[in-house]
C-alpha cells in the first residue's frame, strides 16, 4: 500500500489512551489482528472507522424506536402468556378430571354388564 505523503493528508486525528482497560482493548485487538494492517496508524483507523460506523447505526435505531413502547409490547405478551398458562393448567385440570370419569363411567358399566 501506498504511503500517503503529509502534504496530501486533508485532516489528522490522534487518540489518547487514559486508563489501563482502554489499553488492554487495543492491545488485545492490535495483537489479533496484527497481520491484517500495513500499518498500527491503519490499524487504529479501521479501529476508529468501524466504530463510528456502528455508533451511527446505534443511534438511527435509537432513534426509530421507543424504548418505552417496547417495554408496553412486552409487558402486554408477558400477560397475555400468564393468562394462557393459567388456561392451560385449567384445560389440563379439567381434561384429567373427563377422563376418570370416563374410566370410573366404563368401570361401572364393565360391572354392570358381569
Amino acid at each position: 500500500m501506498a504511503r500517503i505523503k503529509t502534504k496530501d493528508l486533508k485532516t489528522q486525528y490522534m487518540i489518547r489512551v487514559y486508563n489501563q482497560d482502554e489499553y488492554e482493548i487495543f492491545k488485545r485487538a492490535l495483537e489479533k489482528f496484527k497481520d491484517k494492517f500495513d500499518s498500527l496508524n491503519d490499524a487504529i483507523k479501521y479501529f476508529a472507522l468501524l466504530g463510528a460506523d456502528k455508533m451511527l447505526g446505534d443511534n438511527a435505531l435509537n432513534q426509530s424506536i421507543n424504548y418505552s413502547e417496547i417495554r408496553n409490547y412486552l409487558q402486554e405478551i408477558n400477560d397475555k402468556l400468564t393468562t394462557i398458562s393459567a388456561s392451560q393448567k385449567m384445560d389440563f385440570v379439567d381434561t384429567n378430571a373427563n377422563v376418570r370419569i370416563n374410566q370410573a363411567l366404563l368401570n361401572l358399566i364393565t360391572k354392570l354388564n358381569h
